[in-house]
């Protein structure tokens, strides 16, 4: 017998001119979708997961009218099969910019992989992204993916999702409700490991003599299964970022430049993953 389970999720909060990909300055718009998927039985088990966003925030840049819209997305698959040996892969498209009237204008993309000392089952990929203005972050995203293998079957599935958006008053009330992220733990790593490499504390670069407005985003998901493999995954975007590590400036992506995602080849976190780049496409694969 083999059993599936699927879960789609998608928010869409956006004009027709949207779909052009160009950044708006004169509206939030957000096209969110995630699917998550089980299946086990017939001597195997495996779990997919994929997700992709478009986000477009307008912005006022010295009363003047700014915008960026951002395009990323990845995927996920895990897959147990009896007396052979597990397959695993992570799909990442890196993020795609488009800017207007924002200065000195640049996004930057890191990625880690954290495996357990105790327990060599579980990984953890950790991937986090800023768009900036100069050295100033305009917004902040994360992504957090935890493996673990269990058995190679189960008679149940235990599924727990959770979604979250809100603009304005309503994000920042949320900030408020839930000051930790479900992705915190991202940061606080990447944070970790920059201070072990510099001894200095993680410090927020304020933008000299430019007065900037962000409009204020929170954008949360969650996803944790329990079957033949364990998985919980958390993405979050927002535009309030707070105790995180500031990836937009020189002094940390110079110190962090190997955990570029671009940098795949000389991070040190990778060494042990084969990886490859897709034909006619950005997307790197990585597996395991």
């Amino acid at each position: 017998m083999k059993t599936s389970i699927l879960f789609l999720i998608s928010a869409l909060i956006t004009p027709s001119a949207f779909a052009k990909s160009k950044c708006m300055t004169n509206a939030i718009g957000i096209v969110h979708e995630t699917g998550f998927g089980i299946s086990f039985g017939g001597g195997k088990s495996s779990v997919d997961y994929g997700e992709k966003s478009i986000v477009n925030v307008p912005l006022s840049i010295d009363n003047k009218p700014a915008c960026f819209i951002k395009q990323n997305g990845f995927k996920l698959k895990s897959e147990a099969k009896k007396d052979k040996e597990d397959k695993n892969n992570i799909t990442i498209t890196p993020m795609k910019t488009d800017f207007e009237n924002v200065p000195n204008a640049n996004q930057k993309q890191y990625i880690i992989v954290e495996k357990n000392a105790e327990d060599s089952l579980k990984t953890k990929f950790h991937i986090m992204s800023f768009i900036c203005s100069g050295e100033l972050p305009l917004s902040i995203e994360a992504t957090s993916d935890t493996y673990s293998k269990l058995v190679l079957t189960s008679n149940s599935v235990n599924v727990k999702t959770s979604h979250v958006f809100a603009t304005g008053k309503a994000a920042e009330n949320l900030k408020k409700a839930m000051p930790a992220l479900s992705v915190q733990e991202t940061f606080d790593f990447f944070g970790k490991i920059y201070q072990e490499k510099t001894q200095k504390e993680l410090m927020a670069d304020k933008p000299c003599c430019t007065e900037y407005k962000i409009p204020s985003i929170i954008s949360d998901t969650s996803i944790s299964s329990l079957s033949g493999i364990e998985r919980a995954i958390a993405s979050s975007f927002t535009t309030m970022g707070a105790n995180v590590p500031n990836g937009c400036s020189k002094d940390f992506a110079e110190t962090m430049k190997n955990y570029q995602l671009e940098n795949y080849t000389a991070n040190e976190s990778l060494k042990d993953y084969k990886f490859k780049k897709k034909w006619f496409s950005d997307d790197l694969v990585f597996e395991w």
